[in-house]
């Protein structure tokens, strides 16, 4: 079986991580590249090696807060947020 796994790491003092876009970018690069990027430090990744395609999306409107209040319309997605 091959698994990838994305975990959160530890939440900082200020409190949990926000990527930014530049954050995103080094993973991307740290994922399909072995001379660029650099290994993130908000989160640790298993099995960057079956990793073959990623897909980002950005919707600056939504956020947490917004799919927690329609949890029931986007039921996937809030599990997904939950689970991140």
């Amino acid at each position: 079986k091959i698994a990838v796994e994305l975990m959160p790491l530890m939440p900082s003092r200020q409190g949990v991580h926000q990527p930014t876009l530049t954050d995103v970018q080094n993973l991307l690069l740290r994922i399909f590249t072995s001379e660029h990027g650099e290994n993130p430090k908000w989160l640790l990744v298993r099995g960057m090696a079956f990793i073959r395609g990623a897909l980002v999306l950005l919707v600056p409107c939504l956020g947490p807060a917004i799919v927690k209040a329609h949890r029931n319309r986007a039921p996937t997605l809030a599990a997904l947020l939950k689970a991140a």
